[in-house]
């Protein structure tokens, strides 16, 4: 804990953006893992099995250490980062830390891209805008809109201070997790994620914190509620950044009304802030396989 709070006052002094991330070994599969099917998303050394995208002279990602990490001050590589092969029934697990009030995420099952006229700032989503299938060429071209397992340092991001369907773990604004504990910036956490047909779950550090159906009638009506905050949102904003704000909400609640079951790349997201992952790991699983490993669960809390 001493050292904890020590890094977060050095991380505070500098900017409050800074990971130390020690050398991780080479990532690699145990022999149970290769019968299982898993394979490596990451060698801990090149951008193989990537996509960056290049669409602005910012970039936000670099490998360090062994870590794929983002970076706040847009020093890095590309501006979008995406798993060169598709996926629709899967498993991924991955290790991870982020920065003091860090926001990120790991989207999946997206349902394509909001690719908009030409425009100086390519995150900016406008009226005009399509959503196209969700192809490296779109993703690289405009906003990825799906499912986010979010990953936020939960004590002081303010996504994850306004609510619960905003913190660590959450399916991003439709449904919160039950986590034991609130994440801290700089701890290392291991995540993983099954998907299943239209079943999901969500994992932390071998604790099963949220699971249910994506396509169920609670998170239909949690994505009707955030369609109706965006129109009223966009009505009352008055700035550029309150309306990207409000357009990406309703593009994305429109998009996972209509859900549709298809294959996509993995997304990293960045949201300008440090967050660094490893170990990144990923086998794909036919609709009546079971999940690999123990099963642990909250007990009934």
């Amino acid at each position: 804990m001493k050292l904890v709070c020590l890094l977060v006052a050095m991380a505070a002094a500098y900017g409050g953006d800074e990971l130390i991330l020690p050398k991780a070994p080479v990532p690699t599969l145990t022999e149970q893992e290769t019968r299982e099917g898993w394979q490596l998303l990451f060698d801990g050394v090149t951008w193989k099995q990537w996509s960056l995208s290049q669409l602005s002279g910012s970039g936000w990602w670099t490998i360090e250490n062994g870590w794929i990490r983002s970076l706040a001050d847009g020093k890095g590589e590309g501006r979008r980062l995406f798993t060169l092969e598709s996926f629709q029934d899967f498993e991924l697990q991955f290790d991870w830390r982020i920065a003091p009030e860090g926001n990120s995420g790991v989207k999946y099952r997206l349902q394509g891209a909001q690719v908009q006229p030409a425009s100086p700032d390519p995150d900016v989503v406008v009226a005009g805008s399509r959503l196209e299938p969700p192809t490296l060429r779109s993703l690289q071209q405009g906003f990825a809109v799906g499912f986010e397992y979010q990953l936020t340092d939960d004590e002081r991001a303010p996504d994850a201070l306004d609510s619960p369907l905003r913190s660590t773990a959450a399916l991003y604004r439709l449904a919160a997790a039950r986590k034991p504990a609130a994440v801290q910036a700089f701890t290392e956490h291991h995540s993983r994620i099954r998907v299943v047909g239209w079943s999901f779950e969500h994992w932390l550090d071998g604790v099963l914190v949220l699971k249910g159906n994506l396509k169920s009638e609670a998170l239909q009506a949690t994505a009707r509620a955030n369609l109706a905050l965006a129109k009223a949102n966009y009505a009352q904003a008055r700035t550029a950044r309150q309306r990207y704000d409000a357009n990406v909400l309703r593009v994305t609640a429109e998009a996972l009304l209509k859900g549709e079951l298809m294959a996509s790349p993995i997304d990293l997201q960045h949201h300008r802030s440090g967050v660094a992952f490893k170990n990144l790991k990923i086998r794909r699983v036919a609709q009546t396989s079971k999940p690999a490993g123990p099963v642990p669960s909250l007990g009934g809390k």
